[in-house]
């Protein structure tokens, strides 16, 4: 996200929110238009192949804006890319070598921070942002239940609809309201991955400090 006095990078950013923004001041990323990088077409809707290391670096590029876009920093408009992160897109070439982890979990802190902010300010907010599908694996994984296939790793591997559902129904409490295997509204269950699974709370977590139990009713 910090890319300095860089002028190369700077130039890059440029670029990029000109072939891909979206809207009158080009405020998102358009995903719509990184699939079309993503796979080109010829006259006769054949694929075309990838001939200089610039259509390399364009595709490894448009592949971090679809990724980004549609699962790691999702917005409400699924369909665009938030435009601050458009930085980021400057690394696409060696994206291997960057802590995607935090940079999904830094976004996600960041744009609950700023609906939060927003809402309490304004009384409304018209959207957030942040990967759902880590928000969905983590809701799922802490729920005071026996896990799907306990030691699998990513644990998006083990959940499919049905599971999805299952865990749905074990912790909903009315038409449209859930929360019923919720355990604790502070910490939510510490579970080590490397470990074998229980439902018990653990006293101390990972990082060695006293945890406060708060329980639901």
């Amino acid at each position: 996200m910090e890319i300095g006095d860089d002028e190369e990078k700077i130039n890059l950013v440029k670029s990029l929110c000109d072939a891909y923004g979206a809207g009158p001041k080009k405020e998102t990323i358009s995903l719509k238009a990184a699939f079309v990088v993503l796979y080109p077409l010829d006259s006769e809707n054949k694929p075309l192949p990838l001939v200089t290391k610039y259509d390399e670096e364009e595709l490894m590029i448009a592949f971090l804006i679809v990724v980004l876009g549609k699962l790691l920093c999702t917005m409400t408009n699924y369909f665009n890319l938030a435009a601050s992160l458009t930085p980021s897109l400057t690394v696409a070439t060696e994206a291997s070598e960057y802590d995607w982890c935090t940079f999904i979990i830094e976004w996600l802190c960041d744009t609950a921070h700023r609906f939060q902010e927003k809402f309490l300010r304004d009384g409304f907010r018209s959207g957030c942002g942040g990967s759902f599908l880590f928000v969905m694996i983590f809701y799922l994984v802490h729920l005071h239940r026996k896990l799907v296939e306990w030691g699998v790793f990513p644990r998006v591997k083990v959940w499919n609809s049905l599971e999805i559902r299952a865990a749905l129904m074990d912790d909903k409490l009315t038409r449209d309201k859930y929360g019923k295997l919720l355990t604790c509204l502070v910490y939510a269950l510490d579970k080590a991955y490397g470990e074998e699974h229980s439902l018990v709370l653990r006293d101390v977590d990972c990082f060695g400090r006293t945890v406060s139990i708060v329980t639901q009713p």
